[in-house]
C-alpha cells in the first residue's frame, strides 16, 4: 500500500477543520486557539510531506513517478535535493508550505482580525492542498504510466535536465516561491478591508508587501544571473513567459509598496491599493497557470512549463477575480481616499506618476505574454518578438529614471543653479569616462547621465537638498546603477562569431583561443587553451546530447574582469570524421563530399507500411561518382517507436549512404556517406560566439543595491 500517497489528505482535512472552527470563533473567540493549533498541525504535516519527498529523492526511490522523472542514480546529492522543486508536484508543495508559514507569522502578529484572517488563509491553503492532492508527488510510476510493470521498481530514473544542474537551482526557485507565498498576505488584508469596510486594514500589509518585493526581486535577479551563466546566449533576460510571470507581479507589488506609503502619509489611493494588492496575487496565480499548465509550452524554453492538472487553480483564480471585482464595486463609494494636491511636481504626485508607469509597463508585458492565447482565438497562435518589449522598456525606463531624479529634489524646490554644479560635474565626468572610445547614441547617453546624477545626489552628505531616507537612497541608486549596467552591457559590448580549427590559435584582442579537443564520456566537454593578456589557462565548456531530453546541451565559459567579461559560447562542434562523411541538404540542393557529388531530390513515403501502423521514409538522392549518375534511396523504418536504418549502397563501391535525420515539412535531410579508403581526415573545428560584456558587473551590483534598499526597512521593529 502506498501510504505516502494519502499523506496530503491529512493537512487538507486539518485545514478544513481549522477553517470551520475559525469561522465559529467569530462568535466564540475562546475556541480560536484550537483553530490555530490545527493549522499549525497541518503545516507540520506539510513539512513532513516535503521531508519524505526529500528523502525519496536522496535515497533514489524510483517507484515514485515524480522522483523517477527528475532524478537518477548518478545525480549528485545536492541536485537531488534541488530536484524536489524541479517539477510541478514538488514546487507546488513547497509553495503551499511557504504560504502556510507566512500565514502563521501573520496570524501571530494580528490582534484584531485574527479569526477572519485565519478563515481566508485556511480557504487559500485548502485550495493549494487540493492542488497537491490532484498532482500528488507520491504517485507510483506504474500508476501514472502504462510502460512500467506493476510493483517493479525501476533501477534508475530519467535524470534531471542539465540546465537545472546548477548551484542557482538550489536558491532561485525557493526564493521566488517565498515571494509568491508572501503575496497571499496582502491579498487577504485587501479582502478584509473590503469585508469590514475599513481601509486602514490594508496598511497592515506594508511589511509583507516589502518582503514580497524583496523576495520576488531577489528571485528574478538570481534567475537573470543563472541565465547569463548557463544558457550561453550572453544575456540575462529573454522575455520568456516564465520570466514574465514573475516580473508582472513584482512590478505591481512595487507600485503597491509606494501606494501604501502614500495612503499612510496622505490617506490617498485607497481603491488603487486594494486593487493592486488583489492584482499581485491574481497575476501570481495567472502566471502560474499560463506557464505550468502547458498552454504556453510551445513558447517557453523553461523545462517545467509542461502539463499538469490546473483546473482547481483556474477555478480558484476565476472565483477570486469575480468576487474581488464584485466587492470593489460594492464598496466603491466607501473606499475613497483624499484628493492629492494640485502641485504637479509635488513629492506625492511624482510617486503617483511612478506607480502609473509601473502599472503601464506591467500591462504591456501581460499583453505580450498572453499574445499566443489572444492570437489563438483569431488564427494560428503566435508570440510577440523581443522588439515589442524593448519598444516599451525604453520610454517607460526613461520616465522612471526621470521620476527618480525629480523625487530627490521635491522637498526644497525651487533650487538655485549653483546647487547642481557638483552633481552635474561628477555625473558628466563619469558618463564621458564610460563613453571614451565608444560609439555615441544620444538616448543611452542621456539616460546614463541622468542615472549617474541620481546616484550622486543620493550619496548622503554630498548634496544638501536630498530628502530620501537611507533605504530609498540605496534602492533608487541600485535602479540607476542597473540602468547604467544595462546600457554598457547592451550597447558597448563586442560580439564575434568565428570558427576555430583544432591546434590553430586565433586571436581576438585581447584574448587568444585554441581548440584542444573534446573530452570523452557521456557528458562531453570542449577543451580550449585560453589567454587573456598575460593570463593563460585551460577552459572547458560542456557540449553533449542530453539523453533525457535528446537536446544538445552547451554551457559557456566566462572570464570575469573589471572592464569586460570574456564570454565564450560554443555554437557547433564538427569532428573531422563528421566533416568528411556528413552533409545536410535541402530539396534540390547539390553538395560535394570528397569524391562524390550528391543532390537531394525528394522524400518517398511507404504508404502501405504506414497503413499497417508503421512508417518507412526514404530520401531519394542523385549521386555523381566518377562521372556516372546513380539514384540511391537511404531510409528509416519505425516499428513501435523503434528506429531501423535502411542503408543504400553506392553502385560499384562498398560504401553506404545512411539517412541520419530529416525534416519532411522543411524538406531537409542529413546524410552519412562512407569516405573512400584514401581520404584524409580533416581537423576538428568548432564555431564559437565570443563576446566582451562591458561592465556587466554593474547589473549585478545594481540588483544587490535594490534588494538591500528594500530589505533595510524590514530590519526595523515597526
Amino acid at each position: 500500500m502506498n501510504s505516502l500517497y494519502y499523506l496530503p489528505w491529512i493537512p487538507a482535512l486539518l485545514i478544513m477543520l481549522s477553517t470551520m472552527i475559525a469561522v465559529y470563533s467569530l462568535s466564540k473567540p475562546k475556541i480560536f486557539t484550537l483553530a490555530k493549533y490545527l493549522y499549525y498541525a497541518a503545516t507540520g504535516i506539510v513539512a513532513l510531506m516535503l521531508i519524505c519527498l526529500l528523502m525519496a529523492f536522496v535515497t533514489c526511490k524510483f517507484q515514485y513517478s515524480y522522483v523517477y522523472h527528475y532524478s537518477s542514480v548518478d545525480l549528485p546529492v545536492l541536485y537531488r535535493i534541488a530536484a524536489v522543486w524541479a517539477g510541478q508536484e514538488g514546487s507546488i508543495a513547497l509553495w503551499t508550505f511557504f504560504i502556510m508559514i507566512a500565514g502563521i507569522i501573520a496570524v501571530n502578529r494580528e490582534e484584531q482580525l485574527k479569526q477572519s484572517f485565519l478563515t481566508i488563509l485556511g480557504l487559500v491553503s485548502l485550495i493549494f492542498m487540493i492542488h497537491c492532492i490532484n498532482n500528488n508527488p507520491f504517485a507510483y510510476i506504474w500508476d501514472t504510466s502504462k510502460n512500467f510493470p506493476v510493483n517493479i521498481i525501476p533501477t534508475d530514473g530519467a535524470g534531471l535536465n542539465p540546465l537545472l544542474q546548477d548551484f542557482w537551482m538550489i536558491i532561485h526557485p525557493p526564493v521566488l516561491f517565498i515571494g509568491y507565498a508572501l503575496s497571499t498576505i496582502a491579498f487577504i488584508y485587501a479582502i478584509l478591508s473590503l469585508l469590514y469596510n475599513n481601509y486602514s486594514i490594508i496598511l497592515t500589509a506594508y511589511r509583507y508587501v516589502l518582503a514580497t518585493v524583496l523576495a520576488l526581486g531577489a528571485g528574478i535577479f538570481l534567475g537573470g544571473y543563472w541565465a547569463y551563466k548557463v544558457l550561453g546566449w550572453g544575456g540575462y533576460w529573454g522575455w520568456d513567459p516564465v520570466e514574465n510571470a514573475s516580473l508582472i507581479p513584482w512590478l505591481i507589488s512595487i507600485a503597491l509598496l509606494h501606494g501604501l506609503i502614500l495612503q499612510k502619509r496622505k490617506q490617498v489611493l485607497v481603491r488603487a491599493n486594494i486593487a493592486m494588492a488583489i492584482g499581485v496575487y491574481v497575476f501570481v496565480l495567472f502566471g502560474t497557470f499560463l506557464t505550468r499548465s502547458g498552454v504556453l509550452s510551445d513558447f517557453s524554453v523553461h523545462s517545467f512549463s509542461g502539463a499538469g492538472n490546473f483546473t482547481d487553480l483556474l477555478l480558484f483564480l476565476s472565483t477570486i477575480v469575480v468576487l474581488s471585482i464584485g466587492l470593489i464595486i460594492y464598496r466603491y463609494r466607501d473606499a475613497c481616499g483624499k484628493v492629492l494636491e494640485n502641485n504637479v511636481l509635488s513629492k506625492e504626485n511624482i510617486m503617483v506618476y511612478g506607480i502609473a508607469a509601473m502599472l503601464f509597463f506591467a500591462l504591456f508585458v501581460t499583453i505580450g505574454t498572453c499574445m499566443p492565447l489572444l492570437t489563438r482565438l483569431l488564427s494560428q497562435p503566435s508570440t510577440v518578438r523581443e522588439s515589442y518589449y524593448i519598444s516599451i522598456v525604453k520610454p517607460v525606463g526613461f520616465v522612471i529614471v526621470v521620476l527618480l531624479l525629480l523625487a530627490t529634489f521635491t522637498k526644497k524646490l525651487p533650487l538655485k543653479i549653483r546647487t547642481f554644479v557638483i552633481p552635474i560635474t561628477i555625473a558628466s565626468g563619469l558618463t564621458i569616462l564610460l563613453y571614451i572610445g565608444q560609439t555615441i547614441h544620444i538616448f543611452p547617453l542621456i539616460l546614463m547621465f541622468v542615472s549617474f546624477f541620481i546616484i550622486v545626489t543620493n550619496i548622503k552628505g554630498l548634496f544638501p537638498y536630498t530628502h530620501l531616507n537611507v533605504a530609498a537612497r540605496v534602492a533608487h541608486s541600485g535602479v540607476a546603477l542597473l540602468v547604467i549596467g544595462i546600457i554598457t552591457s547592451q550597447t558597448q559590448s563586442l560580439d564575434y562569431h568565428t570558427e576555430l580549427i583544432q591546434k590553430e590559435k586565433k586571436t581576438i584582442y585581447p584574448i587568444t583561443l585554441e581548440l584542444v579537443g573534446m573530452t570523452g564520456g557521456t557528458k562531453n566537454a570542449l577543451v580550449f587553451h585560453y589567454s587573456y593578456y598575460n593570463k593563460d589557462k585551460t577552459i572547458t565548456t560542456p557540449y553533449f546530447i542530453d539523453t533525457r531530453t535528446n537536446q544538445l546541451f552547451r554551457e559557456p565559459s566566462i572570464d570575469y574582469n573589471i572592464l569586460y567579461d570574456a564570454y565564450i559560447s560554443p555554437v557547433e562542434y564538427m569532428s573531422g570524421y563528421d566533416k568528411l562523411t556528413q552533409v545536410m541538404l535541402k530539396k534540390g540542393e547539390i553538395n560535394t563530399l570528397g569524391d562524390i557529388t550528391i543532390r537531394f531530390d525528394s522524400f518517398d513515403v511507404d504508404r502501405v507500411a504506414m497503413m499497417k501502423g508503421n512508417a518507412i521514409v526514404y530520401a531519394q538522392c542523385t549521386i555523381t561518382y566518377k562521372g556516372t549518375q546513380y539514384t540511391v534511396k537511404p531510409g528509416v523504418a519505425y516499428n513501435n517507436d523503434m528506429r531501423q536504418d535502411i542503408k543504400a549502397m553506392i553502385p560499384g563501391t562498398n560504401r553506404t549512404v545512411v539517412l541520419l535525420d530529416f525534416d519532411v515539412r522543411d524538406a531537409i535531410v542529413v546524410l552519412h556517406i562512407d569516405a573512400h579508403d584514401n581520404a584524409v581526415l580533416p581537423p576538428d573545428s568548432v564555431i564559437v560566439d565570443i563576446s566582451f560584456k562591458r561592465l556587466i558587473w554593474l547589473v549585478w551590483l545594481g540588483t544587490v543595491l535594490i534588494v538591500a534598499g528594500v530589505a533595510l526597512p524590514l530590519a526595523r521593529r515597526s
